[in-house]
């Protein structure tokens, strides 16, 4: 999704630390459907797609998708980059 919006391109030009595991083409793969299930779940919840605290929802469910499912340990951008509040 952030990819989509051109975010992830501003994160890394600005210096933003991201996860080695971003560049495994295994990741890559996966990421779409994990991304498209942390979508859902989280309208389901009835988190709004721009809402406060979004972004730290959608992190934690892909990541736990990502783990469960995969077993790929990601970290996810704030937790990379803990002295940034992304909300």
């Amino acid at each position: 999704m952030a990819r989509e919006h051109g975010i992830t391109n501003y994160y890394e030009k600005n210096g933003f630390l991201r996860d080695r595991i971003e560049l495994d083409a295994i990741f890559h793969r996966v990421e779409t459907e994990v991304d498209a299930a942390a979508d859902k779940e989280l309208e389901a919840r009835g988190l709004s797609r721009m809402g406060m605290g979004r972004v730290y929802a959608r992190e934690q469910f892909k990541k736990e998708v990502l783990k469960k499912r995969y077993g790929i340990e990601w970290r996810t951008l704030s937790e990379m980059n803990p002295w940034f509040c992304f909300d």
